[in-house]
């Protein structure tokens, strides 16, 4: 992998995407690309010992209602909004305003613009993953098979499950995923909110 460049003390990768986006090298909470790093539920930036309803951010268990990103009355007072705020983007509170977590379209750009091969053995790491080369530049990125977490118990199986910022808006127990494993390759799929998983940043281009 050849780093494109640094901004916030953290590396990217140009894929020559056509939206400008920048992907970080490696997962928040991890140092180097072969690290899984931390696990997060969506709108939480702190990694938890447990990932489940009765603790996720803004969800009253009690009562079964979201007290925000809600878009659905059943599910909460309204608020309509749809993407992740500053505030609730682990990216963005760990790592700067400049970067955040992809949205649910430039995770489908990437996976529509790179070739994707599955890895037992990420660079002699021994870390599985997919790595994606860049039909547009030929440059690559690797994207650890982390797993997630439920409750407090890891699920692995060779999987990986990476945060989008973007609600489902008609689902708002969910929100929009990059999903995949050795049989599937990379695709966009809901996970219930409470579920920590992974994040990747991205940054936006700097003319």
């Amino acid at each position: 992998m050849v780093i494109s460049g640094t901004i916030a003390e953290h590396d990217y990768i140009d894929l020559g995407l056509p939206s400008g986006s920048l992907w970080a090298t490696y997962n928040i909470g991890a140092k180097k690309v072969s690290e899984l790093g931390d696990y997060f539920s969506w709108t939480e930036v702190t990694p938890k010992n447990e990932h489940s309803w009765w603790n996720l951010k803004y969800y009253d268990y009690d009562n079964f209602q979201f007290t925000k990103y809600c878009t659905i009355s059943r599910n909460g007072v309204i608020d309509d909004i749809t993407t992740l705020e500053p505030q609730d983007d682990v990216a963005t509170v760990s790592w700067s305003d400049a970067w955040r977590m992809p949205t649910i379209e430039e995770i489908k750009e990437l996976i529509e613009n790179c070739e994707w091969k599955w890895t037992d053995n990420y660079d002699e790491t021994g870390v599985k993953g997919y790595v994606g080369v860049s039909k547009l530049n030929n440059n690559s990125v690797f994207l650890p098979a982390a797993g997630d977490f439920e409750g407090t118990s890891l699920l692995s199986g060779g999987m990986g499950c990476y945060w989008t910022s973007s609600l489902i808006k008609g689902y708002n127990e969910y929100a929009y995923c990059f999903f995949f494993n050795k049989n599937t390759s990379c695709i966009c799929d809901d996970v219930s909110r409470f579920i920590g998983a992974s994040v990747r940043a991205v940054v936006n281009r700097i003319v």
